[in-house]
């Protein structure tokens, strides 16, 4: 009777249940062997003394672990070697006396440095640490020369105190992105060279960036600098990508400071009356668009302001001296595409004229049409300078030029029409001997962790183990059943 009220199953059912039990415990040991397969990356805290790295001591850890440099011996040369012949990543917490010249310099082993004493980062120190990702520094005052270098990994920095950005310090780091350095003053040589991919660059109170500073960063768009005074040779060169520049404060800009960025719409100089120095280049040569300068009508009362060739290339900003007799044709050429709403007019000492158009023609001048010649882009109720022309009316025959050129009887000098013979079609840096040879090596290694991160995984690991542990108990009860029955 007993065995009527029992609903039996069939072969078949137990079957299938079993199978779908062996499956789910097939699933759960494969994730609890891929976890424990990375669990050393997890990241456990290995103190290392650096008087035992000097004397050649390996230490023992496991990959992704933490080491925590300690003692009060700084590292020494065997104390490098040691370091470089460690074979696991890791991730490196810096003392006060570890971080001298060359100390971690071509390390692929250094994920991420952290060091909240560290002050001085010497010469050479994390060059081409090609597998870092991650810098934690935040009472550095001074970067060395080549000290970042070749870092090909290192996406973004961000240093509070930093005061001097050294020659060299991030040149060739490919996949920088974005830095950080909110009380840096000056930006030397070739600080950021190569950088192609760095997108962003918060610079609020840097006032001098020496020749090259970020030629060649391709990937910039648009740049503010509220405190920026000098701009060195090439110190921008070469930023294809680069549409408009604020300067409010730019006081001098060398050869070529902006030179090749070849989509340069817009440049801000505010109330300044920046000082172009031209020596062998143009500050602005090889712009693709017409070029404006945003600027108050009053600051530019001279040409001599502008020197020859420094917005120089077709289609971007015109400018030149002009002498023309009395009784000839004046013709002032800018060539600027305007947008629909785009309000374009010529001044002459200040007073707006009638005409619009982009060639600008006096016929019959006389002494009094001498003077100031300007063209106005007025985009977005800001008024934009687009073309300068200083004019000297003549009595005698003798018309004194400095260029070509010219309109019926009159001669007429632009002197951005005229082409030059100097190629500066890519800054020095592109032939530099420290080419970024280094490859963008993967970093497979999981990114740091801390403590938390370690717990986590540790009860996710606990948890499983709990549940394939059930199951097996399932497993074994519910075949101890089939045989009771």
């Amino acid at each position: 009777m007993r065995g009527q009220n029992n609903k039996i199953k069939s072969p078949t059912s137990i079957q299938n249940g079993r199978k779908k039990i062996h499956v789910s415990v097939l699933l759960a040991s494969v994730l609890l062997l891929l976890l424990l397969a990375v669990s050393p990356a997890m990241g456990a805290n290995v103190s290392v003394d650096t008087s035992d790295l000097n004397s050649g001591t390996v230490p023992t850890y496991n990959a992704g672990d933490t080491l925590i440099l300690t003692g009060a011996d700084s590292l020494e040369g065997p104390g490098w070697i040691t370091l470089e012949g460690l074979t696991n990543p890791y991730h490196l917490v810096l003392n006060d006396a570890t971080v001298t010249i060359s100390t971690f310099r071509n390390n692929s082993n250094i994920l991420s440095i952290t060091g909240n004493e560290t002050d001085f980062i010497d010469d050479n120190c994390f060059s081409n640490c090609s597998n870092l990702t991650s810098i934690n520094l935040p009472n550095a005052t001074t970067l060395g020369t080549w000290s970042f270098s070749k870092c090909s990994n290192l996406t973004s920095i961000d240093f509070p105190n930093i005061t001097t950005i050294g020659n060299w310090s991030f040149s060739f780091c490919p996949n920088l992105i974005s830095i950080n350095f909110p009380n840096a003053i000056t930006v030397e040589k070739d600080a950021f060279v190569n950088c192609s991919n760095l997108t962003s660059i918060s610079l609020p109170n840097a006032t001098t960036f020496e020749d090259d500073a970020f030629a060649n960063c391709s990937n910039l768009t648009s740049i503010s600098l509220p405190k920026a005074e000098t701009f060195g040779n090439r110190a921008f060169q070469n930023c294809s990508n680069l549409t408009s520049i604020s300067l409010p404060s730019a006081t001098t800009l060398e050869d070529g400071a902006f030179s090749y960025c070849s989509n340069l719409f817009v440049v801000d100089f505010g109330d300044e009356k920046p000082t172009f120095i031209n020596t062998d280049g143009f500050i602005f040569y090889n712009i693709n668009h017409g070029l404006c300068v945003l600027t108050n009508e009053s600051v530019y009362d001279d040409l001599d302001d502008f020197p020859d060739g420094s917005f120089q290339r077709k289609g971007s900003f015109m400018s030149g001296k002009i002498s023309i007799n009395v009784g000839d044709t004046l013709t002032l050429n800018s060539s600027f595409t305007p947008e629909t709403d785009d309000v374009l007019t010529w001044t002459f000492n200040g007073t707006q004229q009638s005409a619009t158009e982009d060639v600008y023609s006096k016929q019959d001048v006389q002494k009094t049409d001498a003077g100031v010649y300007k063209r106005f882009a007025t985009i977005n109720d800001q008024d934009y300078m687009i073309a300068f022309y200083e004019v000297t009316v003549l009595d005698n025959a003798d018309n004194e030029t400095n260029g070509t050129g010219g309109t019926g009887n009159a001669t007429v000098v632009d002197t951005n029409q005229t082409e030059t013979n100097t190629d500066n079609s890519s800054t020095n840096t592109n032939t530099s001997t420290n080419n970024n040879s280094s490859t963008n090596n993967s970093n497979n290694t999981p990114e740091p962790g801390d403590n938390k991160n370690g717990m986590l995984i540790y009860i996710i690991l606990i948890l499983l183990i709990l549940i394939l542990t059930g199951l097996v108990i399932y497993v074994w009860k519910q075949k101890n059943k089939n045989k009771n029955e």
